[in-house]
């Protein structure tokens, strides 16, 4: 009996200490390669560029992502994300950090800085997930002369340059609810009540007004498994923003679907931002349709994206844009690959009295860790 008991007593101290074990994961990725860019300005005038430069694949990061299991099915969570770069420009701020709770039955609940629904369902649905190559057109809304390859605001010339952050990457601090999954189907709600919020009058309600809708933006992304071979994504955001005695108010759709045959994935989307208000260039709609596709044989991954749009600005007269993005990846081993990318794009300037053409390339290496 006695022994019986020291045996339940073990085995109650064992699990105890599962139930409060945490861990800590560090992961990353390094990318960097020579890239070849031509640019065209507003102005009209051709700029070249070339050199080697980091996060052309995708952009570099590092990571720390923290799990404590609480007991009873919960799990206390982190994630801390920085750049990294194969420069002297890394840092560890701009991408994504919050903590979160997580039930079993009940879903989590993240707070802090969040990737945006619409960035996620964007690079989703996107054949090259997220490469800062020219091409990404449903990405850059404010200005038709502007266009820019950049999806994170990295350091380089193949259209990952420094032409501004994008408007749709993060979040600003931010509480998002992810539902339990149902019927193969996710659903993640989010609410964004603004960055720097204060009752002083005039002042800026969101950092610098580069984040359209972080003041008070309430936010969805959908992803439904309808079939083993059918994969459909879809993101909603409503959001008002402020600076100074000037307002915004901005709507960001994203609709699309995945169709995976084994070797081939077949990408299909739509994307819809608008923007009505005074903060600087920010009066704008835009529209583009976008089609795509993998193909794996053997080592090589070939993947093809091609963009075609409608700007409109507050003069309210629509511009063509369009983009398009070739590339393949060779794979080393599980986590390092080689890859040679190519990107252009095109669009009417301000005037519509000419096309604004920026093209460039990339080969290089890309190691996750």
């Amino acid at each position: 009996m006695k022994k019986s008991l020291i045996a339940l007593a073990a085995l109650a101290t064992v699990g105890a200490a599962q139930a409060q074990s945490s861990n800590v994961t560090i992961y990353g990725i390094m990318d960097a390669g020579y890239t070849a860019a031509s640019t065209t300005t507003a102005g009209g005038a051709k700029v070249e560029t070339t050199g080697v430069n980091p996060s052309n694949s995708a952009s570099g990061r590092l990571g720390f992502r923290g799990v404590e299991d609480l007991g009873g099915g919960l799990r206390a969570e982190f994630v801390a994300e920085g750049n990294l770069r194969t420069t002297n420009s890394s840092d560890l701020t701009g991408r994504q950090s919050f903590v979160t709770l997580r039930s079993n039955t009940a879903g989590a609940l993240h707070m802090g800085l969040l990737h945006s629904t619409n960035h996620l369902a964007r690079t989703a649905l996107d054949p090259f997930g997220g490469a800062n190559m020219f091409g990404n057109i449903n990405y850059n809304t404010t200005n038709p002369n502007g266009m820019t390859g950049s999806i994170y605001a990295e350091t380089g010339t193949a259209g990952n340059g420094t032409t501004g952050a994008n408007t749709y990457v993060t979040r600003g601090q931010a509480i998002a609810y992810e539902l339990p999954r149902f019927a193969n189907t996710t659903l993640a709600i989010s609410y964004a009540p603004g960055d720097n919020k204060t009752t002083t009058a005039g002042a800026t309600t969101h950092a610098g007004s580069t984040l359209p809708g972080t003041t008070n933006a309430l936010s969805a992304r959908l992803v439904s498994n309808v079939t083993k071979e059918l994969t459909v994504i879809a993101a909603y955001l409503d959001g008002t923003g402020k600076a100074g005695t000037s307002s915004e108010d901005a709507r960001n759709t994203t609709l699309g679907a995945i169709y995976n045959m084994g070797t081939v994935q077949l990408f299909a989307s739509r994307t819809d931002d608008k923007s009505v208000g005074n903060i600087g260039s920010r009066n704008y709609k835009k529209v583009v349709n976008t089609v795509g596709l993998t193909a794996t044989m053997g080592k090589i991954k070939y993947m093809a994206h091609y963009l075609d749009g409608e700007h409109t600005a507050a003069d309210n007269i629509s511009r063509s844009q369009n983009g398009l993005k070739l590339g393949a990846e060779y794979i080393l081993s599980k986590r390092t690959s080689a890859y040679a990318l190519y990107g252009q794009q095109e669009g009417q300037n301000t005037a519509r009295t000419a096309d604004n053409k920026d093209k460039g390339y990339a080969f290089g290496m890309r190691h996750s860790f």
